[in-house]
């Protein structure tokens, strides 16, 4: 029996009186859980690393320290690897920078990801014997929201860097410095302009 042509309106239609066809899904997808919000500076940070390829093909690493509530970059190191030895550096220049050289007893949540170069002896050494307070916590295990605080920064440095064309690595320290500044200059307006 030669097969015939069917419009699709005609085969829909077949479909219902035969009761084959399957009907559309009403559940509602869950919604995306946002992330943790801080109620004053030095609350909470987050802490992460991207990576960025030069024009001469040279990898850099950034490891930043973001502040919760100001968004601010508090502190951040460019590397050629991605340690445990670099993160305890730019962890270390935020409480220098936060805090002085006089510390107190401050309560503070360190959120992070669960890389190892943030989650190593060298890190757990740190923050047993920091004056500072810090309850290091694993996004997304340890807490039930992700770490895109920071990830959203590092899409706007990554669009930032894209902008700038071609970038060699010898102007690479320059331009993530003038970023840095450029970008918490905004970012405290924008504060400013929101906590008011």
């Amino acid at each position: 029996m030669p097969l015939r042509k069917v419009s699709r309106t005609s085969w829909y239609r077949y479909c219902l009186r035969l009761d084959i066809s399957q009907t559309r899904k009403t559940g509602k997808k869950p919604k995306k859980r946002g992330s943790v919000k801080a109620s004053h500076h030095n609350e909470i940070w987050h802490a992460d690393v991207t990576e960025f390829v030069t024009s001469d093909n040279v990898k850099f690493y950034i490891h930043t320290v973001l502040d919760n509530f100001s968004r601010k970059v508090i502190a951040y190191t460019i590397s050629r690897d991605k340690t445990a030895k670099t993160r305890l550096i730019s962890l270390k220049e935020a409480i220098l920078f936060q805090f002085g050289k006089i510390l107190s007893p401050t309560d503070l949540n360190l959120i992070v990801d669960g890389s190892s170069e943030n989650n190593n002896f060298r890190i757990r050494n740190f923050i047993q014997h920091c004056q500072v307070t810090i309850h290091k916590k694993i996004a997304l295990k340890d807490v039930h929201f992700s770490n895109s605080i920071i990830e959203g920064h590092f899409q706007i440095l990554k669009k930032f860097l894209r902008y700038q064309g071609e970038i060699h690595s010898r102007d690479f320290h320059k331009i993530i410095e003038f970023f840095v500044k450029d970008y918490n200059l905004k970012t405290s307006l924008l504060t400013m302009d929101l906590h008011s």
